[in-house]
């Protein structure tokens, strides 16, 4: 029996029965290949057969050379070797056609069939290999195609589980639903989220729950757009298993079938109360540090990363002198003296670089007037608008500045006004007491000389006429006195000072009008700040006279808080102008409040008079 490997079936060569067959000689095994290749048909005679046809034929040839060698023999006689080889030539003569066409031929004919048979058994092994090839390949390409699938389904197990264990492990309720409202999914959180277990949830509806939040995916005029494929998201107000209700931030989601149909709903709720709270909170700190950055006295900015004014608050632009809808947008190094420019670049540039740059800085800037004034500088780097941007806090230090400066001179001042006042009162010795007491020397030397001539009577007469001029240098030393440390401001306090000083202006000069306003204080002046008002009053009284060549001049002071004026209808200034800012007695009487706590406002202009006030806020003697 012939083998192939492959196993039966298409292409395999199967054995053809041996039983016998029309055309086929019995015996003979014939093989074709499954495929149905056909054989040649071919006879086989049977052994027995073939030796009774040759034993025949053998008689008949043997009948006819023995014939034939009788015929030789009367016509020639021929020796008995001759005769056994002539009868053994005529015989096999005589046999080989026959030889030929019962055994030679036949067996030819098998040889023939069977070179065929193998030819085609060769053929068909050729095509079985091609076949089982192909088969195998296609078994092959089949195999991996199942196992692909197998793969596949079997990442895609793996996927769904993994969705499966992410849908649990959210913070957000995810649900399914049947379009009808049944649900069909549960996850882990919509359990602590509702109150449902997922066994109590799935194959119930939503109205059967009475879940609210999820069933809003099923309002009527929500479905059909639903069912076009959109989806949907807004804040609801759900409510738990126990009804506490609770904002939710719900999202709906329709799934399709194949044929296009709503198969269902997913809806995925999110418990915002911590967020709205969170919201709530953040507006409020807004509204808390906007108020508190719009009402700041200090100017809060932003700039951009190219150096441009993104917010400025309102400080900043009374600082600048400039609207504040202007400043936005506008270049921020245009408002920088030109003598500090380069370094405020190169502070920005290194803030936006991230480098380190000092926490504050002073620079000047130029206000709207032409005025330049310092500020003292912070700034940090912030992101704004998803940019790198520069926060900044400017506070005005020019008065800081003006006054530091003031401090450094006031040395100088201060030896130029000691020296001043010595000058003053050598004067005044010199002009009054020196010339009351040389009157005196002269004529206590007349009055002795009268004496020593004997002329008593004349003697007394001038040591009489001494007496009144000792009286005016008393009362010029007292006066001297009063001017340096008025006894009546500690005496009698403040107001009585500011009395006594207003009725000594007024006596020595005539023609000056001199008012006074005094609220009568209940309690006390602090001693410094008494002095500090007295000699301001003082200061300001002698510029009006000697300065501003005022006839009117009035004098008020108030209790609560200690306030004082001295206002006059003088020639007035300009209080820019230079030359009259910058004089000592107006620097003393400012410098007088500062270091006393209190506020010197002056209100001048050419040509009607001055008014000078001070305020100190801390003090409150009633009234």
């Amino acid at each position: 029996m012939l083998r192939v490997s492959g196993g039966p079936g298409r292409g395999a060569l199967r054995p053809l029965d041996t039983g016998p067959h029309p055309g086929i000689l019995p015996g003979a095994t014939r093989f074709a290949p499954a495929s149905g290749f056909p054989m040649p048909p071919h006879r086989t005679w049977p052994p027995a057969r073939l030796f009774l046809v040759t034993l025949l034929g053998a008689f008949v040839a043997e009948v006819l050379i023995m014939a034939l060698m009788e015929g030789l023999e009367h016509t020639r006689g021929i020796s008995p070797v001759a005769e056994v080889f002539l009868d053994a030539g005529l015989l096999a003569l005589l046999l080989t056609p026959f030889l030929y066409v019962s055994l030679f031929q036949p067996l030819r004919r098998e040889v023939v069939a069977r070179h065929e048979a193998e030819r085609d058994l060769r053929r068909a092994n050729a095509e079985l290999e091609r076949r089982v090839e192909e088969r195998t390949a296609e078994l092959e390409a089949l195999n991996r195609r199942l196992e692909e699938r197998v793969e596949a389904l079997r990442r895609a197990q793996a996927r769904a589980a993994f969705r499966a264990r992410l849908l649990d492990a959210v913070e957000q309720a995810v649900v399914a639903t049947k379009p009808d409202g049944r649900i069909t999914y549960w996850n882990r959180y919509a359990e602590v989220l509702y109150g449902w277990s997922e066994a109590e949830a799935v194959d119930r509806t939503l109205e059967e729950l009475g879940l609210v939040g999820p069933a809003e995916c099923h309002e009527e005029g929500l479905l059909p757009r639903l069912r076009a494929g959109e989806s949907w998201s807004g804040e609801v107000e759900a409510r738990r298993r126990d009804g506490t209700p609770f904002p939710a931030l719900l999202i709906c989601s329709p799934v399709h079938a194949d044929d296009g149909d709503l198969a269902g709903l997913v809806t995925v709720s999110t418990d915002i109360s911590a967020l709205k709270e969170a919201a709530r909170a953040l507006r409020e700190s807004e509204a808390k540090y906007a108020t508190l950055v719009e009402k700041a006295q200090a100017g809060v900015f932003i700039l951009d990363a190219g150096g441009r004014v993104a917010y400025a608050n309102e400080a900043l632009a009374r600082m600048l002198g400039r609207p504040r809808d202007g400043l936005p947008g506008s270049d921020a190094f245009s408002f920088v003296h030109p003598d500090d420019l380069e370094e405020a670049r190169n502070l920005f540039r290194r803030r936006i670089e991230g480098r380190e740059v000092p926490d504050r800085v002073e620079i000047r800037i130029v206000a709207a007037g032409g005025e330049a004034r310092w500020i003292s500088l912070a700034n940090g780097l912030i992101t704004y608008r998803g940019e790198p941007a520069v926060l900044g806090h400017a506070v005005d230090i020019t008065e800081r500045r003006r006054a530091e400066e003031e401090l450094r001179r006031l040395p100088a001042r201060l030896l130029e006004a000691q020296e001043a006042e010595r000058a003053r009162i050598a004067r005044e010795l010199h002009d009054g007491v020196g010339q009351a007491l040389t009157a005196i020397k002269f004529a206590v030397e007349n009055a002795v000389r009268q004496f020593q001539r004997g002329t008593g009577d004349a003697s007394l007469a001038t040591l009489q006429a001494i007496s009144p001029k000792v009286q005016e240098a008393v009362e010029e030393v007292r006066r001297m006195a009063m001017d340096l440390r008025p006894a009546v401001l500690d005496d009698l306090g403040l107001g009585a000072a500011l009395q006594w000083l207003a009725r000594t202006v007024r006596d020595t000069n005539p023609g000056v009008e001199i008012a006074t306003r005094i609220e009568p204080c209940e309690t006390p002046v602090p001693p410094a700040v008494a002095t500090a008002a007295f000699r301001i009053a003082q200061e300001a009284l002698t510029n009006a006279l000697r300065h501003a060549g005022a006839r009117t001049v009035e004098i008020a002071l108030e209790c609560g808080p200690l306030t004082l004026v001295v206002a006059d209808d003088g020639k007035g200034f300009r209080p820019g102008d230079k030359g009259v800012n910058g004089g000592f007695g107006l620097r003393s009487m400012a410098e007088r409040a500062r270091l006393s706590g209190g506020e010197l406002v002056l209100d001048a202009e050419p040509g009607r008079g001055t008014r000078v006030e001070v305020r100190w806020p801390g003090v409150r003697a009633g009234g």
